[in-house]
């Protein structure tokens, strides 16, 4: 496959298609390979996003929001419409329970 045909393929998959993809074909990669004898890392899917202030205007602060991968299976269209909190950082999901891709912690949405 051309980097086209990729592009092209990944754009045709729903959210729930992406970020699974995203996460089983990222698991084992990391940035900083030649430091691993002192640093832990591995990359997350996050999601960049500010709200319209009330005047309707002005755009408040971006926030950026863990994209969390779920603990149980789901049909390839459910939503992202579970919203929580780990590692202090703002989490999005399509399952009440996902896990933390930064420290593989459990996740509630609500």
């Amino acid at each position: 496959m051309d980097r086209k045909a990729v592009a092209a393929w990944l754009s045709s998959l729903t959210d729930k298609q992406f970020i699974d993809f995203f996460y089983e074909s990222l698991a084992s990669r990391q940035l900083y390979s030649s430091e691993q004898t002192y640093l832990e890392s591995h990359l997350v899917l996050a999601n960049a996003r500010h709200l319209l202030e009330d005047d309707g205007y002005t755009w408040g602060k971006w926030n950026l929001e863990l994209v969390c991968p779920a603990r149980e299976q789901w049909v390839d269209d459910a939503p992202v419409c579970q919203f929580g909190e780990h590692c202090g950082l703002n989490t999005a999901s399509w399952s009440k329970h996902s896990i933390c891709p930064i420290c593989g912690g459990d996740v509630y949405g609500t």
